[in-house]
């Protein structure tokens, strides 16, 4: 069984997002000797190079708390200008680091880097919290960012910054007993003042305060400072790990104050959008062999639940069958004896984890055909043989399931793809159904099937309108579904027309909440009809769209997503238009075109 995990492994003590703006910021007596930081210390501020992998903690960022756990030792952030900026699907940057490094970062934020979108520009500087090296599915290494309140970017260019930080620790830092004015470059110990702005330059008078303001560079100095919220990242302690910090940073807190009274103060600054309960979950998240262990689930049986946080596109399992057998075969006899035959093969612990999984036939044939007859999955879509899979076999279903179950013929393995982000303790759920339909025939098949009723989010919908309104949607991805291949293998396709009909069902998906293979086959039809209407630059955005979903639901390696991978890279030569999101949205759905 394979250990796919895609994030690094973390415990969060106290994670707090904090107002970090100059007016509300005060500096406290006891931080008048600080040390501020030097942006030129790789230790703090590490090139690419040295970020710690993402499968393996480098015990110079995190420590051991216990048998396999880890968790951050200290603090660290990234420093890059920002080389080339693209939006395909998601913000993706080419970054340059101190060392000169050229670095993929991609934004897998809750609105796929929206928010950067237009500060990320060609010369600025991005500063990422905590990243790690990130081994993408196309085999290049970059940073993947999840959390948007962990990245920064400053309008600036990188060795703007480094030169403001050697002025930082010239003239704001106490050394040797005084500090340097910044206009005459005199060091004193007392009658200093603070730049009002910025509040980290000091100047001996108003005369002295002119020439740092009009001829050392102060006026850029002090804005940059402002404007971009650097003040914190200078006086946070990054060598003392007591809670993650974000951007905006927390204000530093005095010796003086208890922990209480500061955690206190932390809080009532928050401006942090996440539930409690999401963030309660990420506190415990740990290194373990695996991101899912198997426990009983109320009136369910045995189930697979999530035993760290697991992000969306993770491989949670790969698994190759305990053994195969027959589909196609009518004679269930000859299909009896066949699994009874196999059983028999097994050792004795295989045959102890196969007796102990579900039979809902009875008595009807022998034991060990029934737990077969209930647990085998068909190895791909038409395949005329089943595998049994005593993992995956754990797995319950949900309607709304937030797992998707691919046989990949590749590597002869049944994997399991989270398709959303899954938290801590949450169960994880597959379909048991091909398609999703109505709650009414959902629950009859499902009662046919498989003898149970079915009680999932989707199915225990509050009230009988919201559950009429997701029928109606269903009912009108069926419609749509069976329209778009007459449209597509027609004599005659109009290209808008059947556009059109793939963006619907790609807003029922979202309005539906469903987040399987189903988007990909929507970005493939949508793909075909491209290539018959000879729209090259169409098709290249839609057979992007197609793999990253197929990667997202089956890997990178299934043989569905190698071969839409083909044909991505097959037009890595088509110009597509450059235009903001909104725009590109509508070109691409050719929207207001006659």
């Amino acid at each position: 069984m394979g250990l796919f995990p895609t994030s690094p492994p973390r415990i969060i003590a106290q994670h707090l997002q904090l107002d970090l703006s100059i007016r509300n910021y005060r500096t406290p007596a006891a931080l008048s000797t600080q040390k501020y930081a030097d942006l030129r210390n790789e230790h703090t501020f590490p090139p690419f190079a040295a970020l710690p992998e993402e499968l393996d903690p480098d015990l110079s960022y995190y420590e051991m708390s216990g048998f396999r756990e880890f968790k951050h030792s200290r603090h660290w952030c990234f420093l890059a200008e920002i080389s080339k900026v693209e939006w395909l699907a998601r913000l993706r940057l080419v970054v340059r680091d101190k060392q000169g490094a050229l670095v993929p970062v991609a934004f897998y934020t809750d609105d796929k880097g929206e928010e950067f979108k237009y500060r990320a520009r060609k010369g600025s500087t991005v500063m990422i919290l905590y990243p790690d090296q990130h081994f993408f599915l196309g085999g290049t290494t970059g940073i993947r960012l999840e959390k948007e309140s962990f990245c920064k970017i400053v309008t600036a260019p990188l060795n703007e910054l480094m030169a403001l930080s050697d002025r930082v620790g010239r003239y704001s830092t106490w050394q040797a007993g005084g500090r340097t004015c910044h206009g005459c470059d005199e060091k004193k110990v007392v009658d200093l003042q603070k730049c009002a702005g910025c509040g980290m330059f000091w100047y001996c008078d108003k005369t002295c305060q002119t020439t740092g303001w009009q001829s050392k560079g102060h006026k850029r100095d002090c804005k940059l400072i402002r404007e971009n919220g650097l003040r914190a990242m200078f006086l946070t302690d990054r060598d003392r790990f007591e809670h993650f910090i974000d951007f905006l940073l927390p204000e530093p807190v005095t010796a003086s104050e208890s922990t209480a009274a500061a955690v206190e103060k932390l809080s009532a600054l928050s401006i942090g959008t996440e539930s409690g309960g999401s963030r309660a979950a990420e506190q415990t998240a740990v290194i373990v062999k695996t991101p899912y262990k198997i426990q009983p689930i109320a009136s369910k049986g045995k189930g697979m639940v999530a035993s760290t946080w697991i992000p969306r596109g993770t491989r949670i399992l790969s698994e190759p069958p305990l053994f195969r057998v027959p589909r196609d075969n009518p004679d269930i006899s000859a299909v009896d004896d066949i699994v009874v035959s196999k059983v028999s093969q097994l050792s004795a612990e295989q045959q102890r984890v196969f007796f102990d999984l579900t039979n809902i036939h009875g008595t009807e044939h022998s034991t060990a055909m029934g737990i077969a007859r209930t647990n085998v999955l068909p190895l791909g879509s038409d395949s005329r043989s089943g595998g049994l899979f005593p993992i995956a076999s754990r797995i319950n279903h949900s309607c709304r399931h937030n797992a998707q179950n691919t046989w990949n013929d590749n590597i002869g393995r049944l994997t399991i793809h989270a398709l959303r982000d899954i938290k801590w303790g949450e169960e994880i759920t597959i379909c048991y159904l091909p398609t999703v339909g109505s709650y009414r025939e959902r629950q009859n098949r499902l009662r046919a099937t498989f003898k149970f009723t079915c009680t999932c989010e989707l199915c225990s919908l509050p009230c009988v309108y919201s559950r009429w309104e997701s029928d109606m949607r269903l009912r009108k991805l069926q419609k749509l579904d069976a329209q778009i291949p007459g449209l597509l293998w027609g004599d005659r396709v109009e290209e808008k027309t059947a556009l059109g009909l793939v963006r619907s069902m790609l807003d029922l998906f979202r309005e539906e909440g469903i987040q399987d293979a189903s988007i990909a086959r929507a970005y493939n039809d949508a793909y075909q009809l491209a290539l018959t209407c000879e729209d090259e630059c169409r098709a290249k955005v839609f057979a992007q769209r197609a793999w990253e979903a197929r990667c997202v639901a089956e890997g990178a390696d299934s043989p569905t997503a190698v071969k839409m991978k083909k044909a991505v890279d097959q037009r890595e030569h088509v110009k597509v238009p450059e235009l903001d999101e909104d725009a590109f949205e509508k070109w691409l759905w050719m929207e207001g075109e006659s």
